[in-house]
């Protein structure tokens, strides 16, 4: 296995390197394994000589994709999705008086990544996130998802566009069931009364894709905080969200509870949903981030 090195990138004032001129990922805290992207590319780049009408141009085109090996460059990332661009923000500016909060800033996921948004308190770590969730609106700059500018005026046309905000304080009700809290913005009808076998049914089919071992009967009030937390995950799915913003996830949860949520993000990850992961516990960021934006 070969490690990344992670390295600082500001949402404000950041140099592009060379590296990130090729492709490469930018602190990038995970690990690829050497095949996919070192000896899969070694073997192209011998067939690119053999194949060359002439021996100078066959060297150069082995050294251009060697070079391009050595500074971890994978040409298979295209052909998997891995790097089709699922959120873009640029130039975001916000102000409340004369306290500008937010200075051009740009910030982007990737289709399932999970990137930690770091810095102190007053950064304005929140302001963007509730830019992105449609609490706010951005004084300026713009918002694309799959390369199509978007703008949000409230919450919910920011989840009915696939961004699902789970915020600290939870939005559950305790006195009703899983099922229940599940369909709380969208009550889907049988005639004139709610069609809870359907409601039922969905949340079950749900919590086997993502293999949750949950009674979708269960009273809210009797979940542990992380069950919580994977409920309020789960309704953002049941609105099809590629994009699910976690505002310090864990603060109340103890270590077994944190694991449960963190096995949770990575399924989700598997899936394809890009995850924003607000956090100020650096182990945390080390552990289930692919990489950080300060």
């Amino acid at each position: 296995m070969r490690k990344k090195r992670p390295t600082d990138h500001h949402d404000q004032q950041g140099a592009r390197s060379f590296s990130s001129m090729l492709n490469c990922s930018e602190a990038s805290l995970g690990y690829r394994p050497l095949f996919t992207g070192g000896l899969c590319d070694f073997f192209f780049c011998f067939v690119q000589f053999l194949q060359a009408d002439h021996l100078i141009l066959g060297i150069l085109q082995s050294q251009i994709i060697f070079f391009k090996i050595l500074i971890g460059v994978q040409y298979d990332k295209q052909k998997n999705g891995s790097d089709r661009l699922n959120l873009s923000m640029q130039k975001i500016n916000k102000s409340f008086g004369a306290n500008r909060v937010l200075r051009d800033v740009d910030f982007s996921l990737g289709t399932g990544e999970i990137c930690a948004l770091l810095g102190e308190n007053g950064a304005g770590k929140s302001t963007l996130m509730n830019i992105l969730g449609g609490v706010l609106p951005a004084d300026s700059g713009t918002i694309c998802l799959d390369g199509k500018e978007v703008h949000f005026t409230t919450p919910l046309e920011s989840l009915d566009a696939g961004v699902g905000f789970i915020h600290q304080e939870l939005n559950l009700i305790n006195d009703l069931t899983i099922y229940e809290n599940m369909f709380l913005t969208h009550l889907p009808h049988k005639g004139c009364l709610l069609d809870k076998a359907l409601m039922r049914k969905k949340t079950k089919e749900l919590f086997e894709r993502m293999n949750l071992e949950l009674d979708p009967n269960t009273m809210v009030r009797d979940l542990d905080a992380s069950y919580k937390q994977i409920v309020e995950i789960s309704r953002a799915l049941m609105q099809d969200a590629s994009i699910i913003i976690m505002d310090e996830p864990t603060t109340s949860l103890t270590e077994p509870e944190i694991q449960r949520v963190f096995a949770m993000m990575r399924t989700l990850k598997e899936q394809g949903v890009g995850i924003i992961f607000i956090s100020h516990k650096l182990g945390e960021v080390m552990e289930i981030c692919d990489r950080y934006t300060v």
